[in-house]
């Protein structure tokens, strides 16, 4: 084993592992301040026969790593200050065995206390995105959700707040893998579940007291019914337990999935006509479909996931808002709409072509039905995996939509 820097890494030099699975994350919470993560990751070699080096790369993993364990390998002590690096791990000289079917433990503290900010508030951890990538592939993580199976250790039930099932048409299961497990420490969690129904809501504060039982269960009420007209539309309906993070600030960073960072001034009080951000929260729960359910690859992949979403968001809000809270919306987002076909999107901070894109993509849902079949079909065929772009472009287009608007226009907020 060795610490080896970012940058300059040949990965044909190193093994390239063709399947990566977490068999099992634990937590260790009876240390408050700093819990242990283990994640046990099960590797499938393409090549029995390979025995190059394997890497580990922590550069995306917000917890400090303190040993790896395996058969293949022995005993791996990791030292405090090389979190951001990627370690080099080498099959044991004395041993036949190869990386096929192995199983590598990882030992980690959850730090509060790090230089290098997590992408989320540190009292959060998603996995698979935030844990360490394995292979010669390290490094090159998607900012979209990494499609590794992931399965909670049940005994850890208390701190997995968050999940989407990786089975479109079936329940949540705690003890089942998931395509995406959301883990927490440090927070009070109150739960809801619809009778007979596949979302559960939990709903995290700092307030030991909650927000009183009317407010959450009007908050529970919204988001279900989000879920249940994405499901429904998409004809895809993932067991899911969304976390709602009832204490977040109006700057927090969002990502795609089963976490909603959305401050408490949002969403609806238990007076249904009160004013509430319908728009950006449909959105968010719209993301869970695409953007973490649904991954696009390509130069626009990005892009293209989140004006899905952006899209799906504008269509409930059409649907479920008043006309002149939608008028609002959609007015501001098309009079800020540039002409542009010479950046890059590559080059463009995501609202600038994601609005774009999402108009486009609303105009066909409104006016085609069809449009609606191809987002359903895509989400059937591509749940857990990653649509390339030209397929999604492809099939956007013969439905009706003007995909050349994806790369003519740039939004730019005021």
């Amino acid at each position: 084993m060795r610490i080896t820097k970012k940058h300059g890494l040949s990965a044909r030099a190193y093994h390239d592992i063709a399947d990566v699975s977490t068999s099992s994350i634990r937590m260790d919470l009876t240390e408050e301040t700093h819990p242990i993560v283990r994640a046990t990751f099960r590797l499938r070699a393409a090549d029995a026969r390979d025995r190059r080096a394997l890497l580990v790369d922590f550069s995306q993993c917000p917890l400090v790593p303190l040993e790896i364990t395996g058969s293949v390998i022995g005993h791996v002590q990791l030292s405090k200050s090389v979190a951001r690096d990627i370690i080099m791990l080498n099959l044991r000289e004395d041993s036949l065995d190869s990386w096929d079917e192995s199983e590598l433990t990882v030992t980690m503290r959850w730090s509060e206390t790090m230089s290098r900010p997590p992408l989320l508030d540190r009292k959060f951890l998603y996995a698979s995105d935030e844990l360490p990538t394995i292979g010669a592939r390290a490094g090159s993580a998607s900012t979209l959700l990494r499609h590794i199976p992931v399965a909670v250790d049940p005994r850890n039930d208390r701190s997995l707040v968050g999940a989407i099932s990786s089975n479109l048409d079936g329940s949540f299961r705690g003890d089942g893998f998931q395509l995406q497990a959301v883990l927490c420490t440090k927070l009070h969690v109150w739960r809801f579940e619809e009778a007979g129904g596949r979302v559960e809501i939990s709903i995290l504060t700092t307030s030991r007291a909650g927000e009183g039982q009317d407010s959450m269960k009007s908050i529970c009420s919204q988001i279900q019914e989000m879920a249940s007209y994405f499901g429904e539309r998409l004809d895809s309906n993932p067991g899911l337990r969304i976390a709602v993070a009832l204490d977040s600030k109006e700057d927090s960073r969002a990502m795609f999935g089963a976490l909603l960072t959305a401050p408490k001034s949002w969403y609806r009080s238990k007076d249904r006509n009160s004013p509430s951000r319908e728009f950006p929260l449909a959105r968010m729960v719209a993301n869970i479909w695409w953007g973490a359910g649904c991954c696009v690859s390509g130069e626009r992949g990005v892009h293209l996931a989140s004006g899905i979403a952006f899209a799906l968001g504008l269509a409930w809000s059409r649907s479920f808002t008043s006309a002149a809270y939608f008028d609002r919306q959609i007015s501001y987002f098309r009079e800020h709409l540039i002409a542009d076909e010479s950046s890059r999107s590559s080059d463009l901070r995501p609202g600038e072509r994601t609005v774009p894109i999402g108009l486009a993509i609303f105009d066909g849902l409104v006016a085609y039905d069809s449009v609606w079949n191809c987002l359903s079909r895509l989400t059937r065929d591509y749940w857990g995996r990653e649509a390339p772009e030209e397929v999604v472009l492809g099939v956007l287009q013969s439905a009706g939509v003007e995909v050349l608007d994806f790369k003519r226009k740039r939004f730019v907020a005021s």
